[in-house]
């Protein structure tokens, strides 16, 4: 509970680990009666039939954040915070989960009123009956439809499922991309999940790009771009925490305007990191992307040639160095690969 609250979670994730629960497509239930036990007590029952066990020694590598947290952090609680915050804690996983229950069944409520069409690979929610539910139902209910397309939610941020909810609002925008290669676009009286098909115009098309400003790519994608003085404590931060789709450019190693494109033959560029120049095909291939996910990679270009091969590395003509006095902040929304 306590590692998924500190990593970021949304109230499913602080509820726990269930004690039973039924196995993805299948009648097979996952009991764990130990659950509710301490290490203590199970090592004192251990003991008292004279029973051996093996302790892998990976368990106490701290370098796991969940060694980490067992090890030294909940010491650190226990000792300078509530001697008894285990407890706490458990308390509040009990409590998380009454009301992720009592969601789930609003959530499923809704989603049984709202859905008009259900397919193996599309299902549509009438917008009418979505928009008045408080947004926290709304987003149950859009979960629950997610899970019943399949879409790996691991692939979903409580920020995406922010945006998912803001479709059923009059001013919300008209589409967001999800784990899987769906994409949820409003359109008429409804929200339809479908995947994501690449329309012939799109495919072939180029876009200037509002520098600095957001441009809507018109299939679910936006990329925003912002300049900045460069902030040497921000910038490594940004380096050992990493976030796939944000990057920081040297803003004056750009030439000219910025143009988003898809790719080419021929295409060639430098990666960040790497030796040399290569072609975009080679670094694809060795990036080990599957043949949908590498349809979906696309240039950001300059009058030198591409500046980002979105959303996986940048040139390495533009990366900031000491000499770097402003970057520009490129944010790629919707390229889950």
């Amino acid at each position: 509970v306590l590692h998924h609250i500190l990593r970021g979670t949304h109230l499913r994730g602080a509820v726990g680990i269930p004690p039973v629960r039924k196995l993805p497509d299948s009648d097979v239930l996952l009991v764990r009666p130990l659950l509710q036990c301490t290490r203590d007590q199970i090592e004192e029952f251990v003991r008292s039939l004279r029973l051996h066990w093996r302790t892998d020694r990976s368990n106490t590598d701290v370098r796991y954040r969940r060694n980490f947290i067992r090890h030294q952090l909940l010491p650190m609680l226990r000792q300078g915070v509530n001697p008894k915050v285990d407890e706490a804690i458990l308390r509040f996983a009990s409590a998380v989960r009454e009301v992720e229950e009592y969601l789930l069944d609003q959530g499923r409520a809704l989603l049984g009123e709202a859905e008009r069409h259900s397919g193996a690979t599309s299902l549509s929610l009438d917008l009418k009956t979505m928009t008045p539910a408080p947004p926290i139902v709304r987003k149950v209910a859009m979960r629950l439809a997610l899970e019943e397309l399949g879409l790996p939610l691991q692939g979903m941020s409580m920020e995406r499922f922010d945006e998912l909810s803001a479709l059923c609002e009059p001013d919300g925008r008209p589409a967001v991309t999800l784990p899987g290669n769906f994409v949820a676009r409003k359109q008429r009286d409804e929200i339809l999940i479908a995947p994501l098909e690449q329309s012939p115009s799109s495919e072939s098309e180029s876009i200037t790009l509002q520098v600095p400003g957001s441009t809507d790519l018109g299939d679910a994608r936006t990329i925003a771009c912002e300049f900045a003085p460069l902030d040497p404590p921000s910038f490594t931060e940004h380096c050992c925490s990493h976030r796939p789709g944000i990057e920081l450019l040297d803003a004056d190693a750009l030439q000219g305007p910025l143009v988003w494109r898809t790719r080419k033959d021929g295409d060639k560029f430098h990666p960040l990191g790497c030796p040399g120049t290569q072609s975009v095909s080679d670094f694809l291939t060795n990036m080990k992307l599957r043949k949908p996910d590498r349809a979906r990679v696309r240039c950001m270009c300059d009058d030198g040639g591409i500046v980002y091969l979105v959303p996986l590395r940048i040139d390495e003509r533009v990366k900031v160095t000491p000499q770097t006095k402003r970057v520009l902040r490129v944010t790629a929304r919707g390229f889950d690969l």
